[in-house]
Parts: structure tokens; C-alpha cells; sequence
């Protein structure tokens, strides 16, 4: 009997296939819409449940492809068909913008081959190690592109991922969303979590192709009711109700860092989400979170990775910070490794608010303040530290030089960062010491933010196009 066929090998595949595809393409985000569309259509095709979608089977079950000059049109089509069963694929065809894209495909015939090569990959269930097969194949192929992508510094690696949702500990039931979405990981790893069908999911992502790429993702993951729209976020949130922001019970995202946004409009804004402070115009890192704050329910939570200096810059962030910190909705503030992400060096960080802190939470704030333990040349989360992490924050203990707990009417100048707090717990009894590891950490934090603006900038200049939400 032939060896069932797991998440991995079905990557392996899809990866062949792009071999043939390269150079054709404009964009590797356009190639990984390619991948996933394909992956998409073939597991529908075998699935058994729409033989009566006629351009499906046209596709996939007609005389071979490989001389055929209209193949995308045949995978759009299809795609279609299968968007008026599936609402969350709905809008996934025109938001891939192929005619735009691929033209040079029809002359060259090279979509044909890969649909060829593909035809005889068997994607039934029965020929798969775990019903989850096609869906965690996805996720695996998003993460293969963002590693290799020039987008990556506002990618998110899976162990992030996994961390971040241990952290919100999502149940079933609830409204989770993800306002700069990106490629759809957070969504898809609360799926993966809860099952397809135990929770609301809603994403937005200011780039039509990132959003037609996170329905993909879910759809894999038969999240069929999970929305996914396109638009800028803060100008034009999708998620509207009688002329309010919808709610949901966790707000989670990786967002672009720094960047510039319409501060001027932030006075008119018809949703108040900026009744705390004004961020400033080069600095929109406190209107995302502000904006994500909008959206959590009265008893939700919000999680959102940042860098260092959204948690210490003065002047209009940091009387936002103080409004936070007096409202009591500051409930941890966790510092990761320099490296964890993609395109980076830079410490990220985490920043939990909850708006129903448990009792014994009440008017203090957890600072956790992580190292990297194994090879520094990784760019990913060690496992043992993304355990110590989510132990400290779920038993909510202090260990000295890693995690303290502070009353929040110790926090001075509104300053969040962790390593001004957990750094004097390491020198105990130490004045001088203290004060000197106190500020070490605090330039590391500027330094990291530097760097990272840096990045950012030769970014732009390498290839101007609009920042996008986490993948």
C-alpha cells in the first residue's frame, strides 16, 4: 500500500511545479497565488463534492492541458464557480488580478504543464495522512515564500504564530479578528485550534492579492464562513455594522512597523478610536493599536507584536500609554529574542491588553523579558523560550531576570519596555548596577528601532509599493 501523503509532500509537489513557473511571473506573491489556487481546485476536484461544477471538471478531468492557451482562464472560471458555493472565495477571483499579471503564460504554455504535472496528485481524504493535510500544506507553502520573500520583515514565522495563540487562548464560539491580516496565519492557526467551523473569523489587508491569498489559506482549511476583505484599515475598515467598528473577543495581528498615516483625519473619525491621543503622522504604530482597541468586545482581548520604541517614545504615544496604563487594560508586555523575525534584526515585542483582567491581574502588568538560548543565526522562536513564555503569562509568576510583575503605579514616564523593569531584578540590592543595566536595555530598544527603520526605508526605496499586514 502506498504511503499516505502528508502536508509536507504535498509541498514538496507544489514547489516542483513552481520550478516551472519562474521568471514568468511578476511577483512571488502572484506565483504563490498560482500554488495555492491550484491546491485549491485539485482538492475540490477530488473531493467528490462538485462533479456538477462544470469548469472544475473541464479542468481537471478533460484530455491533458499542456498545449492549452486559456489555462488561467479555465482556473478562474473554475474558481468562480466554486466562489458562488463558497462565500469566502467570492471575491477571490478578481482580487487576484491575473489578467494584469501572467498574460505572458498563454504564449509560453508553461501554466498547462504545471496543471499536467499536478494531475495526478490524489487529494481525497483517503489518500491523506490527516484531514488537515491540504490546509496545513498551505500554511507550510506561505511561510517557504515569506522566508524567501523581500516582504518579510512584516511576516510573521509560525512559531510567533503559535505563541501569540496560546497566548489569547481562543475558545470556541468566539469573533477573532485580525485587522491587518496579511496572508490570514493568525486566523488559520485559531482554525487549526477550534475546527473550521467554531469560530467567526474576520481579516482585512490593505493589498487585494495578500487578501485573496488569506481566503485561500482558510478556505484549505474549510473555514467557508470566515470574511476576508481588502482595503486600507484604518481609512476604510471593512468591518462596519450601523455605523460602528464590529466587535470580536480577540484582536490579534502583526502589523507594518512604523510608517506614516493620515493623522490630520484622525480629528472627524466617524468610529472615535482616537479619543486617547493623536499618534503622530510619521508614526502610525499607536493608531493600529488604537484602531485594533476599537474592535475588542467588552470582555476580549487584543495581542499585536510591535518593536521597541512604540513602548518608550515620548510625546503623543506615550499619553496614549498613560491612558492605557490608567484604565488598567495593559495586561503583559513580552520582549522575543533579536532575530525572530524574518527580515529584521531588531527585538520584537508583544503587547497584551484585556479589558476584563482577571482579579488577581488587577492593576499590575507582567514584563517578561526573553534571550535566545540556541543557535543565533536562527530566525525563529526557540521552542524552551516560547514555553518559558507562555508559562510565565499563564501562571503569572515572577522568575528573577526574566519576568516581572509591576503595579501600575510604578511605571514611570509611561515607559513599557521590559527590560527597564526586569533588568532590576537581576541586581537586586545593586544601585548603580541597576540603573546601568536599566538604561543598556533601553538603548538596545533604540538601537533595535533604529535598525529596523532603516530596513523599512531601504525597503520602500527597493520597491515602493504600499506596506502590507502581517502574512
Amino acid at each position: 500500500m502506498a504511503d499516505k501523503l502528508t502536508s509536507a509532500t504535498i509541498v514538496d509537489h507544489l514547489w516542483s511545479a513552481a520550478n516551472v513557473l519562474r521568471g514568468c511571473l511578476a511577483s512571488d506573491e502572484t506565483m504563490l497565488g498560482v500554488l495555492l489556487v491550484l491546491l485549491l481546485l485539485k482538492r475540490e476536484a477530488d473531493s467528490g463534492h462538485n462533479e456538477d461544477v462544470a469548469p472544475l471538471k473541464r479542468l481537471w478531468m478533460d484530455a491533458e492541458t499542456k498545449g492549452a492557451r486559456d489555462v488561467d482562464a479555465r482556473l478562474i472560471d473554475a474558481l468562480r464557480a466554486i466562489g458562488h458555493k463558497r462565500p469566502v472565495l467570492a471575491e477571490v477571483p478578481d482580487r487576484l488580478g491575473w489578467s494584469d499579471q501572467i498574460p505572458a503564460l498563454r504564449s509560453t504554455r508553461e501554466l498547462g504543464v504545471v496543471v499536467d504535472r499536478l494531475r495526478d496528485l490524489d487529494l481525497r481524504d483517503a489518500n491523506v495522512d490527516d484531514p488537515r493535510a491540504c490546509g496545513d500544506a498551505a500554511g507550510l507553502l506561505i511561510e517557504k515564500f515569506e522566508r524567501a520573500s523581500k516582504h518579510g520583515g512584516h511576516s510573521t514565522p509560525g512559531d510567533v504564530v503559535d505563541l501569540m495563540t496560546t497566548l489569547v487562548a481562543p475558545v470556541r464560539g468566539m469573533r477573532i479578528a485580525d485587522p491587518f491580516c496579511g496572508h490570514g496565519r493568525y486566523l488559520a492557526a485559531c482554525a487549526r485550534r477550534l475546527g473550521p467551523a467554531n469560530a467567526v473569523l474576520l481579516g482585512q489587508d490593505i493589498d487585494r492579492q495578500i487578501a485573496a491569498i488569506a481566503a485561500m489559506n482558510l478556505a484549505l482549511r474549510d473555514c467557508w464562513s470566515a470574511r476576508v476583505e481588502a482595503g486600507d484599515t484604518l481609512t476604510e475598515p471593512r468591518f462596519v455594522e450601523h455605523g460602528v467598528l464590529e466587535q470580536a473577543d480577540v484582536v490579534m495581528s502583526t502589523p507594518p512597523f512604523g510608517g506614516t498615516w493620515n493623522a490630520e483625519e484622525a480629528i472627524h473619525d466617524r468610529f472615535g478610536r482616537f479619543h486617547r491621543g493623536v499618534p503622530p503622522r510619521n508614526r502610525r504604530d499607536f493608531a493600529v493599536i488604537l484602531h485594533m482597541l476599537s474592535m475588542v468586545a467588552p470582555q476580549g482581548r487584543l495581542a499585536v507584536v510591535v518593536l521597541g520604541g512604540a513602548l518608550f517614545r515620548a510625546g503623543a504615544e506615550a499619553e496614549i500609554r498613560n491612558s492605557l496604563i490608567r484604565d488598567d487594560l495593559v495586561e503583559a508586555i513580552i520582549g522575543l529574542p533579536p532575530s525572530t523575525l524574518y527580515a529584521t534584526a531588531a527585538a520584537p515585542f508583544i503587547l497584551l491588553l484585556n479589558r476584563a483582567k482577571p482579579a488577581q491581574r488587577r492593576g499590575r502588568i507582567l514584563f517578561v523579558q526573553s534571550e535566545r538560548t540556541e543557535d543565533s543565526k536562527q530566525r525563529k522562536l526557540p521552542r524552551d523560550v516560547s514555553k518559558k513564555v507562555a508559562e510565565a503569562y499563564a501562571q503569572w509568576v515572577e522568575t528573577p531576570g526574566f519576568s516581572r510583575i509591576i503595579p501600575n503605579h510604578e511605571i514611570t514616564e509611561a515607559n513599557l519596555s521590559p527590560g527597564r523593569y526586569v533588568a532590576r531584578a537581576q541586581q537586586k540590592g545593586h544601585g548603580s548596577l541597576d540603573d546601568l543595566a536599566s538604561k543598556a536595555r533601553l538603548h538596545e530598544a533604540e538601537r533595535d528601532e533604529a535598525t529596523a527603520e532603516m530596513d523599512r526605508l531601504l525597503k520602500t526605496l527597493a520597491d515602493p509599493t504600499p506596506a502590507r499586514g502581517a502574512r
